[in-house]
């Protein structure tokens, strides 16, 4: 009897004990469940993710795109990509599956792409970017205008990053091209010694050279692209440029004159020639035209023209007799009214003759004289 109540108390923990087992094993058997659960919805949202993945290939169109196409997950591997990128890399499309940037483009450029991903992903917006691609083997080099886009799953969740590669080098060639003609023809223009300007079929500048930047104020030439004369000199004179380009685009001829230029400081003299643009069709494109300073140039022919007055009054009122013979011929090119008083004969009977033919003394008299 005495042993009872220790029985009892054996009993009474090894009841406990069976309890505690049972309520261990239900608690491992849920959390087993529910790992199992968690994994069953982690294979789920992968298999849902994979589904997009897949939904977007569009085999066909992407393969028949001359653009490069790739697809990688959020770990940076390659999901997919279509021929032209497997082209580019001599490899085949299922090849490029499942590895990783380093193996295609080289460290440097896989580290690069995989901060431009890593921002798409933290930021969820598209990229754009245009960088050189080569092989690692560098075969192959083109430049590339890169778009970046992240795609979603039905349930909104990220699930990787599409890139669509456009080839640019012709166009990137070209455009160098372009920018070294330009650079030329602005080194043809800026030596010029005078103001030179296109402009298009509404008197807008197109382009000016740095003496006409200067002349009107600017100190990049340009500035002016889009203005027009009205924007930098002053509205009467302005009014008349615009007049004389539509005057040359109208008759579509060439156009010469010599101007007076007067600014309020003073007053200049400039040749300016306009002509037409056209383009190999004959369609009109616009005018181009140069102005030069021709005001020492007309000072000094002003001061021969002075010179000539003053001489030509001297010639004609001096009562001595004056005579221009030609050197060579012995012609009388001018003769003063003097001259023509004495010898007796008008002027144009006096220039229709020789020297010789006004001598009255003989061949032995001009022998001595000689």
């Amino acid at each position: 009897a005495a042993h009872l109540p220790r029985r009892a108390a054996v009993d009474h923990l090894e009841r406990d004990r069976q309890l505690l087992v049972v309520g261990v094993f239900g608690v491992l058997t849920g959390v087993v469940l529910m790992i199992g659960v968690l994994r069953l919805r982690s294979q789920l949202r992968s298999a849902r993710h994979a589904l997009a993945l897949m939904a977007s290939k569009k085999t066909t169109v992407i393969d028949s795109l001359p653009d490069l196409v790739w697809q990688k997950d959020l770990q940076g591997d390659h999901v997919r990509c279509n021929r032209a990128f497997a082209r580019f890399f001599g490899r085949d499309p299922a090849d490029i599956v499942g590895i990783n940037d380093a193996d295609l483009v080289g460290a440097e450029t896989a580290q690069r792409w995989r901060r431009q991903e890593r921002a798409i992903v933290n930021g969820g917006g598209e990229t754009e970017s245009q960088e050189w691609l080569s092989t690692r083997d560098n075969s192959q080099t083109m430049l590339l205008a890169i778009k970046r886009t992240p795609i979603y799953a039905d349930d909104g969740e990220m699930v990787g990053v599409l890139a669509i590669g456009r080839d640019i080098s012709e166009a990137h060639r070209t455009e160098t091209a372009l920018k070294q003609r330009e650079v030329y023809q602005r080194s043809l223009l800026d030596n010029f010694p005078f103001l030179v300007w296109l402009k298009d079929t509404q008197s807008r500048f197109l382009a000016v050279n740095r003496r006409f930047a200067e002349a009107v104020g600017f100190d990049d030439p340009a500035r002016l692209s889009g203005r027009t004369d009205l924007d930098v000199w002053p509205k009467a004179l302005a009014e008349k440029y615009r007049a004389d380009d539509r005057h040359v685009m109208a008759l579509r001829k060439s156009r010469d004159v010599e101007e007076e230029i007067s600014d309020g400081t003073g007053t200049t003299w400039f040749e300016t020639y306009k002509a037409p643009v056209l383009d190999d069709a004959g369609h009109l494109l616009g005018t181009v035209g140069f102005a030069r300073d021709v005001s020492e140039r007309k000072q000094v022919l002003e001061q021969l023209t002075e010179s000539e007055q003053r001489f030509r009054s001297l010639f004609e009122h001096s009562s001595s007799v004056m005579l221009l013979i030609d050197a060579n011929s012995g012609r009388i090119i001018d003769a003063n009214p003097a001259a023509a008083l004495f010898y007796g004969y008008s002027h144009d009977e006096l220039t229709d003759r020789r020297i010789a033919d006004l001598n009255t003394q003989s061949e032995k008299e001009l022998a001595l004289l000689r």
